[in-house]
């Protein structure tokens, strides 16, 4: 992901609803690129200090550590739902090894009968 991308891609992470293909390259990208992370930070306090759910009265939030916060919390979402969308990619297969199995055995179970007779 390069500088323009992240920057199109920030609105979407800080409402929480960037695409799942493009988090690791976002988290990726935060990670090494200085400029983009200030920017992040800068939206993601303007963001949360607009949010009156969010807004503290205490003037010594950590800005660093309600960022990782937010970045764990996406994370861990994003992971629920790969962890999800794999398990039912494994109930799928299983369904259609099952099928496969149940149409050979059918099969040859049809062969042995015509073979008899």
């Amino acid at each position: 992901m390069n500088c323009r991308e992240f920057a199109n891609n920030i609105k979407d992470f800080i409402k929480g609803t960037m695409p799942d293909e493009k988090y690791e390259d976002f988290v990726n990208h935060n990670d090494c690129c200085e400029e983009c992370h200030e920017e992040l930070e800068i939206l993601y306090l303007v963001q949360n200090t607009l949010n009156e759910e969010n807004y503290m009265e205490d003037s010594s939030y950590n800005l660093d550590e309600g960022l990782n916060n937010y970045f764990k919390k996406y994370t861990d979402k994003v992971y629920k739902r790969y962890k999800s969308n794999f398990l039912k990619g494994i109930t799928l297969i299983s369904a259609e090894i099952v099928s496969l199995a149940s149409v050979i055995y059918c099969g040859l179970k049809f062969l042995v009968y015509i073979m008899k007779g």
